[in-house]
């Protein structure tokens, strides 16, 4: 696998847990869930993800 090909992957991986990360959000929010534990449930998936 090209460096090119394992971007590719890696980007396609990130933005597939983004969704998953919105999609949890608006259950939450539908569930009614304060906006805090929204947001924070959100950072700590985005954090992990993205290796912070």
């Amino acid at each position: 696998m090209t460096d090119r090909e394992k971007q590719k992957a890696l980007s396609l991986y990130r933005l597939t847990q983004a969704e998953e990360s919105l999609d949890e959000a608006r259950y939450l929010l539908a569930g009614g869930k304060s906006l805090r534990s929204v947001t924070g449930s959100i950072t700590v998936c985005f954090t992990r993800s993205w290796g912070c």
